[in-house]
């Protein structure tokens, strides 16, 4: 705060204590300075309630340098995408101002051979930040560690230390949120979230799993007012967690392990069925009668008649079945043929996108002859099921949004004599989803989803991975490699083995 020097008035020498109990000294001089005092005294007392509450109004400049890495491995995507995601939330909450990357990759020079407290201050003055964020990412066989300081570029010192272990690279996302309230927490002048040295403590057992010892998924605490539920004891997690092993050990443990009864062969992964066996012993275990359905391509759960109670409803590569009761009878369903001629369906959603209180079902569709993209929207009206669009050239695909909740996003196939380049039509043969509104009656399409690396709409999800109420979005590349993308589209995480696309 700044001081003011006190001063007299002009001319008047300061007056000492025996002047002012002698008799000749004015007592009205006296009284005026006693409220003098008193005033000056009220208003010292304002300013230090008032001060506080200024200084915590204030935006506080963070440059966050991207963290060296130490491995024999290329994560220069990891290393960006931290980068990101601690910019995201750092920021998100307000009173913190993240400096542009920009600005700092302007910088690298000074801060490629390393950094210190004193050089981190100095690139903090040349960036305008109050604070500099700077760390390293080491990974030692399947061990991850980020550390790093967080530095007061006005004193030069560091006023936080960051720390963070992940077992493998899976890991190391969920830690991200919690680094990046640390960073605020020491932006602001805050409590730190987490005490230093005490670790968080483990979800504890499912009552009743079976018999596997596998370990259980340690949650990262959601950001207030959003809320996630939880079965009891957490998610279980596949050993070497959700990228998989090796091939063969999805096959690689026998039903009886686990008491689980099955047909002759190979059995999944225990890891996998683990959560529903939890479950079974927990709530007991029901079945539907059988189906008489083949090639099923896509199931679904919604209101789609407005009865306030959900259809189950089923596609396969021609039609949609509707059960209005499963599992008590079957046989009772409506089937739908919304396909054109020689069309054959590649995925169906049911959503109530456009808000009138009745879901859609969406279909995807193909015209395998022409290879075109000939989608459908069906809804119930006055009765009955009436296609709302039809030839729709999208694949459609309705995402679960933490922020949103259902969004309806679209894609366009590319043509394939019609691409600027041959090799774009040949590996990245869709163009990059766009979100679907309702807009008088007809599907319009609106702002691009724009990610680093082209997916396919159809293996496309939303997801808060850091839970932290920000959607990270999950999507499959062309050689069926898992990514996970931030928010702005950069890619944070890659899968170790290539998956099914689905």
């Amino acid at each position: 705060m700044k001081r003011f020097p006190c001063r007299g008035r002009a001319g008047r020498p300061p007056v000492s204590a025996p002047q002012l109990l002698a008799p000749g000294f004015p007592r009205r001089s006296l009284a005026m300075n006693r409220r003098r005092s008193v005033f000056t005294v009220g208003w010292l007392v304002v300013a230090a309630i008032i001060s506080p509450v200024v200084a915590q109004g204030a935006t506080v400049r963070v440059a966050i340098l991207p963290f060296q890495i130490h491995s024999g491995e290329d994560l220069s995507y990891l290393q960006k995408g931290i980068q990101d995601m601690l910019s995201t939330r750092v920021a998100q909450q307000g009173g913190v101002q993240v400096v542009d990357r920009g600005q700092i990759i302007a910088l690298e020079k000074e801060y490629a051979s390393g950094v210190d407290a004193a050089r981190a201050a100095a690139l903090g003055n040349k960036l305008g930040a109050d604070f500099v964020v700077f760390g390293s990412i080491s990974k030692l066989g399947a061990q991850v560690s980020l550390d790093g300081q967080v530095v007061d570029v006005k004193s030069a010192s560091s006023k936080a230390s960051l720390a963070a272990e992940a077992p493998n690279l899976d890991g190391v996302i969920p830690q991200v949120g919690r680094l990046a309230q640390e960073i605020r927490a020491a932006a602001l002048g805050q409590a730190q979230p987490v005490a230093r040295g005490v670790q968080p403590q483990p979800v504890p057992a499912a009552q009743g799993p079976p018999a596997s010892g596998l370990p259980q998924q340690q949650l990262v605490t959601p950001a207030p007012g959003v809320s996630y539920p939880v079965p009891p004891g957490g998610y279980p997690v596949p050993p070497g967690g959700f990228t998989g092993g090796k091939a063969e050990e999805l096959f690689s443990r026998s039903d009886e392990e686990v008491g689980v009864t099955s047909a002759p062969g190979p059995s999944i992964n225990p890891a996998f069925i683990m959560a529903y066996q939890a479950d079974k012993m927990r709530r007991g275990y029901v079945k539907t009668p059988e189906l008489n359905l083949s090639d099923i391509q896509s199931l679904d759960v919604g209101d789609v008649d407005g009865d306030g109670a959900n259809e189950v409803v089923i596609a396969d590569e021609e039609k949609i079945y509707i059960y209005k009761d499963i599992f008590g009878d079957p046989t009772k369903k409506v089937v739908l043929t919304p396909t054109p001629r020689y069309g054959k369906i590649l995925s169906m959603d049911v959503a109530d996108v456009n808000r009138n209180g009745v879901a859609e079902i969406y279909v995807t569709c193909i015209v395998e002859r022409g290879e075109t993209v000939a989608s459908a929207v069906v809804e119930y009206r006055d009765g009955k099921y009436q296609v709302l669009a039809k030839d729709v050239p999208y694949l459609f695909r309705v995402v679960r949004s933490t922020q949103e909740g259902q969004i309806l996003f679209g894609q366009e196939k590319r043509q394939r004599y019609m691409a600027d380049r041959a090799r774009d039509s040949m590996f990245n043969p869709f163009l990059s989803p766009v979100r679907l509104r309702w807009e008088g009656g007809k599907l319009v399409a609106g702002e691009e989803l724009t990610l680093k690396d082209p997916v396919c709409v159809l293996g496309l999800t939303a997801v808060d991975v850091d839970r932290d109420g920000t959607d990270e979005y999950l999507g499959f590349d062309q050689r069926d490699y898992l990514k996970l993308f931030n928010a702005k589209g950069g890619v944070v995480w890659v899968s170790s083995d290539p998956y099914g696309r689905t």
